[in-house]
């Protein structure tokens, strides 16, 4: 099979494949603007925010627009390719801790509609024989009836991937990525500048990720000037203490190696992990990635979400399918057909909360999406999707249309961390641009029956 790593959105912006109607950034902004996603306020206890954060966020969702305008703009900034959206329940577990009986979860035995969107990881619409991360993103209808944080309807999002952890650990890093696929097409540049960081932290130099970005840039062009060294050593030497010059050059050569054997940094071998085989996306387990702020009853905790496949009889967890070894090029869309035309599928919706530790490490875990909080999973609710036909011309419209976004829950379950803060803009503005595009009314369901009774 093909391989592909990078899974968020990215793309050439060499071209255009599609003729959009005139949408310009500004006017998009100007949209979410009066939504509200600059209007927040960081959890004291809980998020730190980034030095320069609201213009890189600004920044990212700007890179996301030229990019998708220039490629696919009728399609979503990442996932665009859909499988197909069903028809579930989600039935809030009899046995949740009183402790977390809160929000969504505060009526244990309380049953809600949700819709649910099975897609692929890119802002392409690929070959599903492109190794490709997947997504489950789950829309509970009723889950706030007071209104959701974007003032949008009653529905509770939770967008989840088949990998437990996010390479990207800051809004910076994110935007320097995203800058770095624009400029020279490929991520090459990023995961070595994350590589030349990993070395410095590791050869003992105080604060790696506040060296400044020029220096950084310095070094690597020391590095792509190799095999001569001249370039390399004086980029280090130059820029710092004799003593921690010489711990660099020793530590650097090492972390080169790794770096070309797809063992560092962290952030090339998370993308290595986020596109694994996968054989079906109704046997894979997903996650949040992110966090989010859960308002237990002993006080505010973040926590990370993940769904696991079950039997939906035994509630035993169920293996990964396997992958054909030549799949289709919509061989995802297939399967979930199939599988849904005869017989329910089941997930439980777990849980994960954040560990015990100090203010900043605590902090830490929250904003860095690259972090497991390795605590156990608590389950929640069960997730059936029940029977179904999908495949419908008006059923994939409708599927389409959706939009998914954090930022639709509640107070009690709010995004945290550098990630969702950048989501916030940028998932809503992609929304928005796409419904320009197209044309189509940006809308909430209000129950699952507008989707069901769809021919």
């Amino acid at each position: 099979m093909k391989k592909t790593f990078i899974i968020i959105a990215i793309a050439s912006v060499a071209g255009f494949a599609f003729a959009a109607p005139t949408v310009t950034f500004e006017a998009v902004l100007d949209i979410a603007q009066q939504l509200g996603v600059f209007n927040f306020t960081a959890h004291p206890a809980l998020e730190r925010i980034e030095t320069n954060e609201a213009e890189n966020i600004k920044g990212i969702a700007l890179d996301m627009f030229n990019i998708q305008m220039h490629t696919e703009p009728q399609s979503r900034d990442a996932h665009a390719k859909a499988h197909g959206c069903a028809v579930a329940e989600v039935k809030i577990e009899n046995s949740i801790p009183t402790e977390y009986q809160v929000g969504t979860f505060a009526e244990p035995g309380k049953t809600f509609g949700a819709i649910i969107r099975y897609s692929n990881g890119s802002s392409k619409t690929q070959s599903d024989a492109i190794a490709d991360a997947k997504g489950m993103a789950i829309k509970i209808i009723g889950a706030v009836p007071e209104g959701n944080l974007l003032g949008t309807g009653t529905t509770q999002d939770l967008m989840l991937i088949d990998s437990p952890r996010f390479f990207l650990g800051s809004i910076a890093d994110y935007l320097l990525f995203q800058d770095t696929i624009i400029k020279a097409g490929k991520a090459d540049g990023f995961f070595l500048n994350r590589a030349i960081r990993e070395a410095i932290r590791e050869a003992g130099i105080a604060g790696a990720e506040t060296i400044p970005q020029n220096t950084i840039d310095q070094i690597a062009a020391g590095v792509m000037a190799l095999p001569n060294p001249a370039a390399l050593q004086k980029a280090i030497f130059q820029n710092f203490s004799l003593t921690d010059a010489a711990q660099l050059s020793l530590k650097l050569p090492l972390k080169l190696f790794a770096l070309k054997n797809g063992k560092a940094p962290r952030e090339l071998v998370i993308v290595k992990e986020l596109s694994h085989p996968v054989g079906s996306v109704l046997t894979e387990s997903y996650f949040s990635m992110s966090s989010y702020l859960l308002k237990a009853k002993s006080g505010d905790t973040a926590v990370k979400y993940a769904t696991h496949p079950i039997d939906c009889t035994t509630g035993a967890d169920l293996k990964s399918a396997d992958l054909p070894e030549k799949p289709s090029d919509d061989y995802f869309k297939g399967d979930l057909q199939q599988r849904l035309a005869s017989g329910p599928a089941c997930f439980r919706l777990t849980i994960q909360p954040l560990p015990a530790g100090s203010a900043g490490d605590l902090q830490t875990l929250v904003e860095d999406s690259r972090l497991d909080f390795n605590t156990q999973e608590i389950t929640v609710a069960k997730i059936t999707i029940e029977q179904q036909t999908l495949g419908s011309d008006a059923k994939r419209a409708y599927c389409d249309n959706l939009s998914f976004n954090p930022w639709q829950t509640s107070a009690t379950h709010q995004p945290l961390g550098s990630m969702n803060r950048a989501r916030k803009v940028a998932v809503t503005a992609s929304s928005i641009r796409r419904h320009l595009v197209t044309g189509a009314q940006r809308a909430e369901p209000a129950s699952v029956d507008a989707y069901r009774n769809l021919p």
